[in-house]
């Protein structure tokens, strides 16, 4: 698992677990004023869109996710590894 997918875990973790605590938009806004990792978070503003998983896709990629070719390559190789290590069923020996 890559930084920025660890990162999203953990936060999709954290707000899961405490998902009562977030009953208003201030508590989201608190939550965010007290995250000082190496992930930052910035206020929630309201949008529109048609595709809200194309358009998060492409912000992103965009802000954050913008690879050199080494990078997709090494990215393509360690998918290829994960599914491989998955058919074989050894995959949950190697984390």
């Amino acid at each position: 698992m890559g930084f920025v997918e660890s990162q999203k875990a953990a936060i999709d973790a954290r707000l899961t677990h405490e998902q009562r605590a977030f009953q208003h938009l201030e508590d989201f806004e608190a939550y965010i004023s007290r995250r000082a990792n190496s992930l930052k978070l910035t206020a929630a503003h309201s949008v529109k869109v048609e595709n809200p998983d194309l358009e998060l896709d492409a912000l992103l990629k965009r802000l954050v996710a913008e690879r050199s070719p080494a990078l997709e390559r090494a990215a393509g190789v360690t998918a290829e590894l994960s599914e491989v290590f998955r058919e074989a069923r050894v995959d949950g020996l190697l984390k």
